[in-house]
């Protein structure tokens, strides 16, 4: 039977009329909160941060609030490196238990020796030793896929990108680019030996990697385009309620004005066109507990042609005041080239997605070479059902 849309669109209808009745309060919400947030002194938010009894993601405030920075002329040559990456995970229905991961890279040079490289490299784990991560003290193991293989790509984008930039890297100015966030969020929850080896035994040694090439002109971002993040609004809210107010327990004045605005509300507003915002800091627990000082994140917001990013970099750039200003021009630019959006980040992900028929592809491969061996490529009847209607 065909999906009946006439059930559900009564209540959408409803639900969208809601919206538009809300828009105008919301707006005039943000445009208070933006008033606030140009008013109040830096020390006096990080003095409420600290004090304030909540568990809110609250950004660190690192500079002058009402500061507006312009981009600056890009240098005559420079070069930008992507990553990006892209798996099939484990299918429990398949008799060769295997997770497929391709990355996708792209080396743009501008000026006046300008070239372009775009290539992926696959990579297949197979066999107990590749698809689970191993307590070295206990004979717990985690198998290697759903979340954790997210962030299994996610070391492995990145260590794609310290061997091409410490290739690369030659005293031209380059921008190291991907896509997401520096913050691996999806680590926490795991087993303690999980996070030693994926995040303290290899992600935070390919950022040494990196860092080591700053005095080379690297610099390294991460670029999040139209961020689901509060961390700023979280700050003006502590300091707006009143000391009694918590998670459980929220005030109506400061609750109720900042309630439902995102950072990306505020910024839209307060930024001109390509401006980017003060400089701010994550205080992300992942952050606190396992990245230790020399590795904190810090961001700043952006405004690309009328849609707010988000830009993280780690310490040693935002440290920077030259590596931390050509970020800004030179993503300014990528996304000039990209028509909103950073042109390396879309091609490295053009070469590293596993599109549909890829996916296809390799099952109808692994069917012909397990064929070969005489073995069948048993499925659960629900799977087959999906194939095959019999109705």
């Amino acid at each position: 039977m065909p999906f009946d849309f006439e059930l559900i669109a009564e209540k959408l209808q409803k639900a969208v009329k809601l919206i538009k009745s809300d828009d105008s309060l919301h707006h005039e919400r943000v445009d208070k909160l933006i008033d606030f947030y140009k008013k109040t002194d830096p020390q006096t938010i990080e003095q409420k941060r600290n004090e304030g009894n909540h568990k809110w993601l609250a950004a660190k405030f690192l500079d002058n609030n009402a500061t507006i920075y312009d981009p600056k002329q890009i240098p005559q040559d420079y070069r930008v490196i992507a990553v990006d990456g892209s798996h099939i995970d484990v299918d429990r229905h398949s008799p060769v238990k295997c997770v497929v991961l391709n990355i996708g890279t792209v080396i743009f040079t501008y000026g006046s020796n300008p070239s372009a490289i775009l290539k992926s490299s696959p990579f297949t784990y197979i066999g107990d030793s590749e698809l689970y991560i191993f307590d070295s003290n206990s004979t717990s193991r985690s198998p290697l896929q759903g979340n954790l293989m997210g962030v299994k790509r996610a070391v492995m984008e990145l260590s794609f990108l310290a061997d091409t930039l410490e290739e690369y890297a030659d005293g031209t100015p380059t921008l190291a680019l991907i896509d997401g966030s520096l913050i691996l969020w999806s680590i926490l929850g795991e087993q303690e030996y999980v996070i030693d080896q994926l995040l303290q035994g290899q992600f935070l040694e390919q950022l040494d990697r990196i860092k080591k090439l700053s005095d080379k002109k690297v610099i390294l971002a991460s670029y999040l385009s139209y961020p689901d993040t509060s961390d700023v609004t979280n700050s003006l809210r502590i300091c707006l309620c009143n000391e009694h107010c918590s998670n459980n327990n929220p005030c109506k004045e400061g609750c109720n004005l900042v309630s439902g605005i995102r950072d990306r509300d505020i910024f839209i507003k307060y930024l001109p066109d390509t401006a980017r915002s003060s400089l701010f800091q994550s205080t992300s627990n992942v952050i606190e507990k396992y990245y230790t000082e020399e590795y904190g994140i810090n961001f700043y917001y952006l405004n690309i042609f009328g849609e707010i990013a988000r830009i993280e970099l780690p310490n040693w750039i935002a440290n920077n005041p030259d590596l931390l200003e050509l970020s800004h021009s030179l993503i300014i630019d990528q996304c000039d080239k990209g028509l909103g959006y950073p042109v390396s980040v879309m091609e490295s992900h053009e070469q590293a997605v596993i599109n549909t028929t890829d996916r296809e592809n390799f099952k109808m491969l692994l069917e012909r070479l397990l064929a070969q061996q005489g073995i069948n490529y048993n499925t659960s009847q629900k799977d087959r059902s999906k194939k095959y209607r019999w109705v």
